[in-house]
């Protein structure tokens, strides 16, 4: 089941066709990542349990394509994800197998034996409060908001979701919770710059290839082979297996990357924001950069792949 319900969504991904509700929420939090230094961190922490069980109220038990369905929506928004589960969801979970492959690889984190994922879920949510980072909780139940006791803690939200049609959608929409800040600081802007007049026809680019054309990274700038060899680790646990000239969401890459290295894999190897990266693997002819709208996908060239077949 696990390999049928990644294959499905990978498919879906391909169409370029117009993009889903949940991509254009993706879009909006990965705008707020990559703002200015200095700028809150989005912190995502995901209730395993309660997603795996999803709206039907335990009829189905825990299913693991729930699990792998909100966790690539959200993957893909360049929020940190952490997700969560309590120590009896391995054991009841639809596909234990692959729900173990993936705790070993660090998508789910269990809480000791007999400890409460809530309670842990809760502690880490005011641990990054604290930092100044913006915290929200994507579960069904009500812990995040009884919890809530004090005007700080008020502040961490609730994500509430719904499974309709293998489709999830969240409440609030994850675009309505970060536009205001978005736009804000668009108006901010806006309002800051005098308005340019007279402005030289040559400095407007004179199409859309101009348009998209990648900032250029620094000619003696190189690739940190260990920062190479974690991308191969990634590449080599994905199922299905990739294929020369598959696409893959790179902020799924760069979620990984941060993980790995202690939240922030740029400021580890010196990168200013994680397209750098991209930029430096087309250059080198690891990867073919492509969009779909404004995702950023990575396409792996025989350059790559040889080393993770």
């Amino acid at each position: 089941m696990f390999e049928k319900f990644k294959k499905k969504h990978k498919e879906e991904k391909k169409v370029e066709s117009a993009v889903p509700e949940t991509v254009k929420n993706e879009q909006t939090v990965e705008n707020i990542q990559t703002k200015a230094p200095g700028s809150p961190q989005v912190v995502i922490l995901v209730d395993a349990n309660n997603v795996a069980y999803g709206n039907s109220q335990g009829s189905k038990g825990a299913m693991l394509g729930n699990v792998i369905k909100a966790l690539d929506t959200l993957n893909g928004t360049g929020s940190r994800i952490l997700a969560i589960a309590d120590a009896t969801l391995r054991h009841n979970i639809d596909d234990k197998d692959s729900f173990e492959k993936m705790m070993s690889d660090g998508q789910v984190m269990q809480v000791p034996a007999a400890s409460s994922a809530d309670d842990y879920i809760w502690e880490i949510a005011q641990h990054h409060l604290k930092k100044g980072n913006k915290v929200y909780v994507v579960t069904n139940d009500r812990f995040p908001i009884t919890k809530a006791t004090t005007a700080e803690s008020k502040n961490i939200r609730r994500i509430s979701f719904m499974f309709v049609d293998n489709d999830i959608f969240f409440q609030p929409n994850l675009n309505d919770l970060v536009k205001p800040t978005n736009h804000n600081d668009q108006t901010q802007q806006k309002t800051a710059e005098p308005p340019v007049k007279n402005v030289p026809s040559e400095r407007k680019p004179k199409d859309s290839e101009a348009a998209k054309k990648p900032r250029q990274v620094k000619k003696d700038m190189e690739i940190p082979p260990e920062l190479l060899s974690s991308l191969v680790t990634y590449i080599g646990s994905r199922n299905p297996p990739v294929k020369i000239g598959d696409p893959i969401n790179f902020a799924s890459v760069s979620n990984f990357l941060h993980k790995k290295y202690g939240g922030d894999f740029c400021a580890t190897f010196g990168f200013r924001r994680p397209k750098d990266f991209a930029n430096l693997l087309e250059r080198d002819g690891f990867a073919k950069l492509s969009h779909q709208g404004t995702t950023l996908y990575i396409e792996p060239t025989d350059k790559l792949l040889p080393s993770v077949q």
